[in-house]
């Protein structure tokens, strides 16, 4: 595949959780297991698209006029359900190491399929749709491993 070119696309997101947990008897135990869940609000904080082998990269056309950001194809807020489920090991009684894995899985269309940009063809302009309108709906998901430290100042009561 000489000629093959690969797009990445990369989007970070500032991402706000809001869970209920649940800790199997953190009074007795060395070891607790938790599992957490709850809805959780992302905020698009950038966008990026690449090609891996930028020799093969045509780039955009000069007769397409406001051609879209890689950030403005996609929405700036996605809503999603997050799940943890994990296992704490208290060091001391205050401070615990945390392992835990957490998904995230978007409700709602990541991209913004109304964006569009316009092509001058034959002396007229055409406004194009940058996602196709047969595209399917595109969710996100999202895994993740946390591994920490946390720390109990005061007591637990």
């Amino acid at each position: 595949d000489f000629f093959r070119n690969e797009y990445v696309t990369r989007l970070e997101y500032v991402k706000i959780p809001v869970m209920i947990g649940y800790n199997a008897d953190p009074f007795n135990n060395k070891v607790m297991l938790s599992l957490y869940a709850g809805p959780q609000i992302s905020f698009l904080s950038r966008g990026l698209a690449y090609n891996d082998n930028p020799e093969f990269d045509p780039g955009i056309p000069d007769n397409f006029s406001n051609f879209p950001s890689t950030f403005s194809t996609y929405d700036d807020i996605n809503y999603s359900v997050v799940g943890d489920f994990g296992v704490d090991i208290y060091l001391t009684p205050e401070a615990v190491m945390n392992l835990h894995l957490r998904l995230d899985y978007s409700l709602n269309d990541v991209e913004d399929k109304e964006v569009r940009y316009q092509l001058p063809q034959n002396g007229s302009t055409t406004t194009v749709p940058f996602w196709s309108s047969s595209r399917a709906e595109t969710n996100a998901l999202n895994v993740g491993l946390m591994v920490g430290i946390t720390f109990t100042i005061g007591g637990y009561y």
